[in-house]
């Protein structure tokens, strides 16, 4: 595999539980995650979805490809400065991307690119192309390669593999005039009280374990994917999320008032789905059973195992206050991504908006007490379905947010009652 000797800046922030690459916070996310997340704005914003999902990329990717071209100064070339962004694709597991063209447009090919290949993981063939993501990738790599601000190329997507194609293609042109794009908001807002140490970890050491994760060569392999946990993995656009689900809120409730609360639960139904999934993964893999399991004793054990490795991907601190086995957990985070950025996109919200948070707490219980994640169940659609479908499965509400102007998020999950 060649790869290019690139330069990244980046700088982790412990006390944060965060992490930052050229100014932008990056979150650990896995394919089940964003094709669920994509799927709901697809459907529930027929007209404009396009748009929104790749202008949001657009929004956060030219700055942080911009900041690791200011870092590289030998790279001289419009070419060289294209095959940076395509590192940095590779390296955060949307697949290797080939980028050819000049200061008026170009080209690029996928042979695997993450969406179209984590779509045909999971479904068949669709009719309408996946990589919206990828799209806006593209036009923001020509956009920091000529040193120009987001919305001065835009990009379409000619071909898909998750259509008919056995590749994705995209022709990218430039935008006369630049099309305006919100600029982005970088670590956003994040809090001013700083996360205490850990509370109750039962018998896991929990520092050892986030360093150990963190210490993982998790990134692109030679065709830019990350099969780890057992799932595909991306080191994802913290913003990029933010944008597409705070943004995705607001257009539903301006145009189909009605849908709101409906597109809200569809957020948390992608937090169950990346629980599921990765969580679940996590607690399957050989990185678990040897560092892991060896200090488990029991179910709450398992729990804050999980927890612990949350710790290492950029959502946030996550506290455990609570713990009634099989009744109900409080969790607090501070720093959550979500509110980091939503506050500093759109400023205080009425409600509770870590979306992604309420689905992972109360798809962690679920996982525990109403499947059985440590008899290694094979993590299917039926599995899911079998879950779900339970009466007295976990639900979450998000009691405190920072988006509503508290100093933490609180997580409070317990078994609905009929």
């Amino acid at each position: 595999m060649s790869t290019m000797n690139l330069q990244m800046p980046s700088e982790l922030r412990q006390d944060q539980g965060s992490f930052l690459s050229g100014g932008e916070p990056l979150v650990f996310h896995c394919h089940h995650y964003n094709i669920a997340l994509q799927q709901a704005i697809e459907e529930c914003l027929p007209e404009g979805y396009a748009r929104l999902l790749t202008d949001a990329a657009t929004e956060v990717v030219t700055p942080q490809v911009a900041a690791v071209l200011a870092c590289n100064p030998q790279l001289g070339s419009f070419a060289e400065r294209l095959g940076a962004a395509a590192e940095i694709s590779r390296r955060l597991g949307f697949g290797l991307i080939e980028l050819h063209g000049d200061e008026r447009g170009g080209t690029a090919h996928m042979a695997r690119s993450h969406y179209s290949y984590g779509w045909r993981s999971k479904y068949s063939r669709r009719e309408v192309p996946t990589c919206w993501f990828h799209t806006g990738f593209a036009a923001a790599a020509f956009a920091a390669a000529a040193g120009l601000p987001a919305g001065s190329f835009e990009a379409v997507e000619t071909d898909c593999a998750a259509v008919a194609s056995d590749r994705c293609g995209f022709t990218i042109r430039r935008c006369q005039p630049p099309r305006a794009l919100p600029l982005s908001v970088g670590e956003g807002r994040p809090p001013q009280v700083p996360a205490p140490p850990s509370g109750p970890t039962g018998n896991i050491d929990a520092q050892a374990i986030i360093d150990a994760v963190r210490k993982l060569p998790i990134e692109g392999n030679e065709e830019g994917l990350i099969p780890v946990f057992g799932v595909y993995l991306t080191r994802h656009y913290a913003n990029y999320y933010n944008r597409v689900c705070y943004d995705f809120e607001r257009q539903v409730s301006e145009q189909h008032p009605s849908l709101v609360e409906p597109v809200r639960l569809a957020l948390i139904e992608a937090g169950h789905r990346c629980a599921f999934n990765t969580f679940g993964g996590i607690a399957q893999s050989v990185e678990w059973e040897a560092l892991i399991q060896p200090m488990c004793r029991d179910k709450t054990d398992w729990f804050h195992g999980v927890v612990a490795c949350v710790n290492a991907f950029g959502w946030g601190c996550w506290r455990t206050i609570e713990l009634v086995p099989s009744e109900r957990v409080v969790v607090e985070v501070y720093g959550s991504y979500e509110s980091n950025g939503r506050l500093a996109m759109y400023g205080n919200s009425a409600r509770g908006s870590c979306f992604l948070h309420m689905g992972g707490v109360a798809g962690l219980m679920n996982l525990l007490w109403v499947g059985d994640l440590t008899q290694r169940p094979t993590l299917d659609a039926a599995y899911y379905a079998q879950i779900y479908s339970q009466p007295e499965s976990f639900a979450c509400d998000e009691v405190t947010c920072r988006s509503r102007g508290d100093d933490r998020c609180t997580f409070v999950a317990t078994r609905k009652r009929f």
